[in-house]
């Protein structure tokens, strides 16, 4: 797959710890990748970070694209950040016409979705 790599490692890497940090100790978060298409040299897909214990409501999730979001009750802890790591990957994500989604689970935690589309390794882009 060719794409910006830097940028795609800069949003999973904040989404990341986007989820470790809003996490109570001890959760367990996952990242993983699924191809959701493949049509000629285009292919789209899904990467999925979620957290068994990153609890949030809908109204919240609504707030966490606001510049200098942050949440340091979530944890208990005061959480070292400056609050716009999800911001910056929305944008990013957006600019490489992709679509970022957060969705509570309730009990189940939270999860992150990111859908990004790739040109294949050794096609052209038309």
């Amino acid at each position: 797959m060719i794409g910006d790599g830097a940028r795609f490692y800069s949003i999973v890497k904040r989404l990341e710890d986007f989820s470790v940090d809003f996490s109570k100790e001890g959760s367990t978060v996952t990242v993983d990748a699924t191809e959701l298409s493949s049509i000629g040299n285009r292919a789209r897909f899904k990467i999925n970070i979620n957290s068994d214990n990153m609890q949030v409501t809908e109204e919240e999730i609504a707030g966490m694209y606001d510049t200098f979001f942050k949440e340091p009750e979530a944890s208990g802890e005061s959480v070292s950040a400056t609050g716009t790591g999800l911001l910056i990957s929305k944008i990013i994500i957006e600019m490489m016409k992709g679509k970022l989604e957060i969705k509570a689970h309730g009990e189940k935690g939270t999860g992150i979705s990111v859908t990004l589309g790739f040109i294949k390794a050794g096609a052209s882009e038309d």
